[in-house]
């Protein structure tokens, strides 16, 4: 695999490129997650129909959502350029505004596809703006992604902003993937007609099983360090586990703490003591020194 020469050649470089490339975002494959993109490139290929399959993805914060939904659309989309260069969009991705209502929604779509638009502009106008240049750059998916906001509107709001979602999708003719909490999905089910719409798939925090050791596995063949990673052993892998919680977000973020730790102090390896080293809260934690705010 290209990445993974990409990443031996780069075990061999200086401690500020390697740190550089781990504070990066970086994709982990694993099961669950490839078959989930399976079935988003199948969403992706269904052809035009009048009511066209929908997606919500689901999980706990930090869970590795948009991870996943990110991941996907860097597979099927051109690289980042301007919108007047690009020929094709086939997949969007627009995350949701902090306020949603449709409104919102709208402004947040145009800004996907780098539209200048008038913040007074009649909404129905932007509608129709948005549609018009959806279909000329060849929109097949709409991904809407940190859609959990939006479940704290009035309820005459929430089903404005899903029915000028669903308006999207029905004139279009393309699949409307969803990612949020599990929030998200309640509200969509107290939408009778969309909840017949949406497929619900969920994201779980992990188990402490033989999916999490191979997804350690793979996080240590793709380290930078010049010791050989193994994380999968008996004295790391119950560790990390714990101080992670089965949570994907805090999992990543912890190990990205241990790597840049073992590369500034020259141990080029990820060691139970290197790990009880790094000062981190785990997040149950961190919940309960905030009061149990979620």
């Amino acid at each position: 695999m290209a990445e993974i020469s990409a990443i031996t050649v780069l075990r061999e470089s200086d401690k500020a490129s390697r740190i550089a490339f781990v504070k990066k975002d970086h994709w982990f494959p694993y099961a669950r997650a490839n078959e989930l993109l399976r079935k988003l490139k199948a969403l992706l290929d269904h052809p035009k129909t009048y009511r066209m399959p929908n997606l919500a993805v689901v999980g706990r914060s930090n869970a590795g959502k948009t991870m996943l939904l990110h991941e996907f659309e860097r597979r099927h989309c051109p690289s980042d350029r301007p919108l007047r260069e690009t020929a094709s969009i086939p997949v969007l991705f627009v995350e949701a505004p902090p306020q949603a209502d449709r409104r919102e929604l709208y402004n947040a779509i145009l800004d996907a596809l780098r539209i200048p638009y008038k913040i007074t502009e009649n909404p129905g106008r932007k509608l129709s703006t948005l549609l018009h240049i959806m279909t000329e750059v060849n929109v097949q998916m709409m991904i809407l992604d940190e859609t959990s906001q939006a479940t704290a509107l009035h309820r005459k709001q929430l089903t404005l902003f899903y029915n000028s979602i669903k308006h999207i999708g029905n004139r279009l003719r393309i699949p409307i993937i969803i990612g949020g909490t599990e929030a998200a999905a309640t509200a969509l089910k107290n939408e009778p007609e969309l909840a017949n719409r949406f497929d619900v798939e969920v994201l779980n925090t992990w188990h402490l099983d033989n999916a999490f050791l191979s997804l350690l596995k793979t996080m240590g063949e793709r380290s930078v360090l010049r010791e050989p990673v193994k994380l999968a052993t008996p004295q790391v892998a119950p560790l990390l586990y714990g101080l992670s919680e089965g949570i994907l977000g805090e999992l990543v973020r912890l190990l990205r703490l241990a790597t840049i730790r073992a590369i500034e102090t020259g141990g080029e390896e990820i060691t139970p003591d290197l790990i009880r080293s790094i000062d981190w809260t785990p997040p149950s934690t961190r919940k309960l020194r905030l009061g149990g705010i979620s």
